[in-house]
């Protein structure tokens, strides 16, 4: 979502959506579902390697990430760079850390 047209474009169907139960269905299949699904692995395997406990609970963890990504984006409008990302996902490790 880091390209204006992106970013003008995701909320109107996020509102849409709502209200159309087959672009609710797409978005899901089509977008939704397979990157969070990517998330899901990526903490799945940073379980398994060790780097978090096997406790965490990964749809949370995925969810603490995707939120905030969501509304920094499209409400506020701001950029996620590096240092961001770098300080999103310290926190979120911190997060799920504490509830594992």
């Amino acid at each position: 979502m880091a390209t204006p047209v992106v970013a003008a474009v995701v909320p109107t169907l996020l509102a849409e959506f709502r209200h159309t139960p087959a672009l609710a269905e797409v978005l899901q299949t089509d977008v939704a579902g397979p990157r969070r699904e990517v998330g899901v692995q990526m903490l799945r395997a940073a379980i398994a390697r060790g780097d978090l406990p096997p406790a965490v609970d990964v749809d949370l963890a995925v969810d603490l990430l995707i939120a905030p990504l969501l509304f920094r984006v499209l409400v506020t409008g701001a950029a996620c760079d590096d240092p961001y990302l770098d300080t999103l996902a310290a926190a979120v490790e911190a997060g799920v850390r504490a509830t594992a």
